[in-house]
């Protein structure tokens, strides 16, 4: 018969290995939050907060980026291992043992709160977390290892716990990397959402505005490279220049946001009708992009060497370099679009229709890369023009 001695310290074996497991696995991210009363009797429950703030983190975390990603590590489905550990009350064991291995974690902790004094209006039904209701506010506490722990206070007049929630998640994200929080609201707002597209815009300007961290230069740089395409989305090319200059300027840029900036720098001189200056960009693009993973990038730079010489006259040139993009990657719709404009306005209506119906029926290539002026945009290097690709 096993005595409750051995019990015990079979059981603290198990939670021991629970805990140790999930520190080294599991997620970096803790977050707790708490939720006013009313919230809880409509069913928006301390679960379902933590829920909706770990898929937003892990949201902004995985946007595909040209530079490596923060050492975060967010899951919305946790591991069973990081699932157990929360129930036993082993939060802080896992933090005290990724703290010991060096493994940096994140902290968040957070409060909901419903306002119904000083003149606001109390509701007589439980508030409904996805309609209009009592004006909500988060407090929200953000520790890093290494690092003064900072707070803010966020304000939901509508009510909606689930958007106020989701606003308190980018803000913890953006004290970890906050271009990955830029990238991650215009990525969703290049599908169509105007409003991410208006808060990639407010993200970028509280980052810029933020004194100068030479480790994230890069981060900066990037951040500089997307006001940029939202420039070019409202097609103010002068402005996108601006920031593509301040971006060029900025010490401390890894190689491959070099190469990123610097090809869609080169882009935007073709539209500027600067052949010369584009093609020195490119050259600069060619350098520095060794270290780029992405897939079609080599492309994108054969791609833009066509641009630069249809800019510049050289019709010959531009459309060998198109069929050399279309010969290695057969479905690529950006190649057939240039190639079949090409071949109209030399007059080869014939190869000109063949292209456009490849276009047709071609594929993009360019899955990733959506900061990447080439994939968003159409230019026009004759008469020096831009539009959006839809």
């Amino acid at each position: 018969m096993i005595d409750f001695t051995s019990l015990f310290i079979i059981a603290g074996i198990v939670f021991g290995l629970l805990a140790g497991d999930a520190a080294i696995y599991g997620d970096t991210l803790r977050v707790q939050i708490a939720v006013a009363e009313s919230l809880r009797n409509a069913g928006f429950t301390e679960a379902s907060a933590e829920s909706v703030f770990m898929a937003e983190a892990a949201r902004i975390v995985r946007g595909e980026s040209i530079i490596p990603a923060p050492s975060l590590r967010v899951n919305s489905n946790p591991s069973v291992v990081t699932a157990l550990a929360k129930p036993l009350n082993l939060d802080t064991v896992v933090a005290a043992i990724q703290g010991q291995l060096g493994i940096d974690h994140l902290q968040v902790s957070g409060a909901i709160l419903a306002e119904t004094g000083n003149g606001k209006m109390a509701s007589a039904e439980p508030v409904r977390p996805l309609t209009s209701g009592v004006k909500l506010d988060m407090v929200v506490v953000v520790v890093q290892p290494r690092q003064t722990p900072v707070q803010t206070v966020l304000e939901q007049p509508d009510g909606d716990a689930t958007a106020l929630v989701k606003r308190g998640a980018g803000w913890a994200m953006e004290q970890v990397s906050p271009f990955r929080v830029v990238l991650a609201h215009f990525l969703a707002g290049i599908q169509g959402d105007q409003e991410e597209l208006r808060l990639a815009a407010t993200a970028a300007k509280r980052f810029l505005d933020k004194p100068w961290e030479p480790s994230r230069s890069s981060e900066r740089a990037l951040t500089r490279n997307v006001m940029a395409l939202l420039a070019m989305l409202e097609n103010k090319i002068a402005d996108a220049g601006d920031e593509l200059d301040k971006a060029d300027v900025i010490p401390g840029v890894l190689p491959q946001a070099r190469a990123e900036i610097a090809l869609n720098h080169s882009f935007l001189a073709v539209v500027q009708k600067r052949p010369a200056e584009a093609a020195g960009l490119l050259e600069l693009s060619r350098a520095q992009s060794e270290q780029v993973d992405l897939p079609g990038f080599a492309s994108h730079l054969d791609l833009q060497e066509g641009l630069i010489a249809w800019s510049a006259g050289n019709i010959e040139e531009a459309e060998g370099k198109f069929r050399e993009v279309i010969a290695t990657l057969p479905n690529s719709e950006t190649a057939h679009h240039y190639l079949a404009r090409l071949l109209r306005a030399k007059g080869d209506v014939q190869g000109a229709i063949a292209e456009e119906q490849a276009e047709r029926i071609s594929h993009r290539f360019d899955t990733k890369g959506q900061d990447l002026a080439v994939v968003l945009f159409w230019a026009d290097p004759v008469n020096g023009a831009v539009t959006r690709r839809q």
